[in-house]
């Protein structure tokens, strides 16, 4: 016996922030939180499918967010920018240049 298929219409509630690289389709793929349901009942949809339904101003600052969280993590390991971490956390400049590492 073949059972029945239940179409249930579900709205987006918002984005997560979360996004990745579907490399089959070539396209980003967006977190989306469903309207009503909890966090275990997130899916990804792709860019294009949260494009038709007018997202787009919202995917460019999880894109926007996402770039700057890479870019935390892509920058090079020079006095300055230890410097400039190190002021960023509330420590003293000094701590990355007058100090010897063991």
């Amino acid at each position: 016996a073949k059972g029945n298929t239940i179409k249930i219409k579900r709205v987006v509630d918002r984005l997560t922030g979360n996004r990745k690289e579907d490399k089959k389709e070539k396209e980003y793929t967006y977190e989306v939180q469903w309207e009503g349901l909890g966090y275990e009942y997130n899916t990804w949809l792709h860019l294009s499918k949260l494009e038709k339904l007018g997202f787009k101003k919202l995917m460019k600052l999880v894109d926007e967010k996402v770039a700057q969280r890479e870019g935390s993590y892509k920058r090079p390991l020079t006095q300055a920018n230890v410097e400039k971490h190190l002021e960023d956390v509330g420590l003293d400049r000094e701590f990355g240049t007058h100090l010897v590492c063991r």
